[in-house]
């Protein structure tokens, strides 16, 4: 029961410190809306708070899993909640689409999360990636066919292939490679305590965080809309701020004005940003 109530606070914070931080080129912020027309920072509240009922089904679902369960039962289990979670959200926000990413990749975190505490009664990150990989080693199998129902992420498996196009399915099925090596990597380095250190802290190390994701994140966000030319230029960009960084919102103004000009908004990033909150939270747990 503390595990559940824990886990259920860690994915809620993951969420909330990622539509907080400020500012964030091209994407939701408290400040403004990016490149989005259709949303903004009230926009995430009303679908965080209509999809926070949703993170508890999986905490409890994975909980009450007998240990030689099939994968695809989970996986269909994982869905179908996961498909309730998209309509309250829609329902929440008059049809946009804010969250379905990170209700993706938040639920197999998750899932992830309860299995390593149930097996080792701790958190060990190499033990919750490996239970990300058996759990979604097949996750593109049904990826290669195109049609006009195809969806944004199919799209881009097709066009670009496995590497730069796979997504967040490909991130799921490699145990969350970019969320642990360059999102969860600078979290352990900055060695913050999220409920008592400063603002600006907090601020310095999530940005920093972000950057890095950004830097070597294929987010499909951008592929599909702008292609594979402007996700470089925005990843190289992101190298070199990342450089630089002293935590001053002005260093961020060239990525901004790059994100404005191309009409991008890195949204991949921003998932994985929360994922890897997630699991430095479940990881600062067992230390």
């Amino acid at each position: 029961s503390k595990i559940s109530s824990k886990l259920h606070e860690f994915a809620l914070k993951s969420i909330f410190l990622e539509i907080s931080l400020t500012p964030k080129p091209g994407l939701v912020d408290t400040a403004n809306s990016g490149v989005h027309t259709d949303m903004n920072y009230f926009t995430f509240l009303n679908s965080t708070a209509a999809i926070a009922p949703y993170l508890t089904q999986i905490i409890d679902y994975s909980f009450e899993l007998d240990d030689n369960v099939d994968k695809n039962e989970v996986l269909a289990k994982l869905r179908y909640i996961g498909l309730e979670a998209e309509k309250s959200m829609f329902a929440a926000t008059n049809g946009v689409n804010t969250q379905k990413g990170v209700l993706f990749l938040l639920g197999i975190a998750i899932y992830s999360a309860v299995r390593t505490y149930k097996e080792l009664d701790t958190f060990f990150v190499y033990y919750f990636r490996e239970s990300t990989m058996k759990l979604c080693d097949d996750l593109m199998s049904d990826f290669g066919s195109s049609s006009e129902n195809s969806t944004h992420g199919e799209k881009c498996f097709n066009k670009f292939g496995k590497k730069m196009g796979g997504g967040a399915r490909r991130e799921a099925q490699l145990g969350f490679p970019t969320a642990v090596m360059h999102g969860l990597r600078i979290l352990i380095d900055s060695d913050i305590n999220v409920d008592k250190c400063s603002e600006q802290e907090l601020k310095y190390s999530l940005t920093r965080t972000l950057l890095s994701i950004m830097a070597h994140n294929n987010d499909t966000n951008v592929l599909y809309r702008s292609g594979v030319e402007v996700l470089q230029g925005l990843q190289e960009l992101c190298t070199s701020t990342l450089k630089l960084y002293t935590g001053k919102d002005s260093e961020l103004q060239t990525l901004t004005d790059y994100c404005t000009k191309y009409r991008i908004s890195p949204g991949g990033s921003a998932d994985l940003l929360s994922v890897s909150i997630f699991i430095y939270l479940c990881n600062q747990l067992s230390i």
